[in-house]
């Protein structure tokens, strides 16, 4: 006895069963029985249709945002469980949009990086600038202003990434080292001056128990000390 072989849009249905039509490398696939010709298909079409639906409100959302790298990971789950898809469609054209967007993501992704290596370069010129300022507290404001726009500021391209941050990072830890030490050396100063003039203090309290001829005496050794 001959199987009857029924075909509709993207599928056919042989003794019972509902085939989806190969496309690509996928073979024909059973994606479920008949149990009413009608209901059956209308509830596997809709499976495909929420399925293409996803797709629509991913491309939707990746042109509303500059950042699509986010989506991509997304995209490529969309690609990838496609073929599993219980449902009949055209899977082909699907596919076809599903790997378009991922190229354009993919691009928007290079095109991004190559943007942040050259916006990171121009940070570090201005940080190499700024360091130099004499004010240390207008260097600081300046230098924490460009570290912000830094962390702000995505990855560059893979190749240059690890250079451009340890370029900045060397930057960034002599100016601070050099202002540590600036601030030492001045707080080690001003201890010293605090400790001469509190001795100079002692020295003239003495000076009150003396005759004029011993004050005469020490106050010379006091100034050539």
């Amino acid at each position: 006895m001959e199987s009857l072989v029924k075909s509709f849009p993207h599928g056919f249905i042989e003794n019972e069963t509902i085939y989806r039509n190969a496309w690509g490398e996928h073979p024909a696939r059973i994606i479920g029985v008949v149990k009413n010709v009608d209901f059956s298909l209308a509830y596997f079409e809709s499976n495909f249709e929420k399925f293409k639906n996803q797709v629509d409100l991913l491309i939707e959302r990746i042109e509303q945002t500059e950042n699509r790298g986010i989506f991509l990971n997304k995209a490529k789950h969309l690609k990838a469980t496609l073929p599993e898809l219980k449902g009949p469609g055209d899977f082909q054209a699907l596919d076809n949009k599903i790997s378009d967007l991922i190229k354009l993501i993919l691009k928007t992704i290079k095109d991004n990086r190559t943007k942040n290596a050259e916006v990171k370069g121009e940070l570090i010129q201005q940080i190499k600038a700024v360091k130099d300022l004499l004010h240390w507290g207008e260097a600081t404001a300046q230098i924490l202003s460009i570290q912000e726009k830094w962390f702000h500021t995505g990855r560059a391209e893979a190749s240059k990434e690890a250079r451009l941050n340890e370029e900045f990072k060397n930057i960034l830890d002599s100016f601070f080292d050099q202002k540590k030490a600036f601030y030492d050396d001045k707080n080690s100063l001003i201890t010293f001056y605090e400790r001469k003039y509190e001795a100079l203090i002692r020295e003239a309290k003495k000076l009150e128990r003396l005759s004029e001829d011993q004050k005469l005496s020490k106050l010379e050794s006091l100034k050539i000390a």
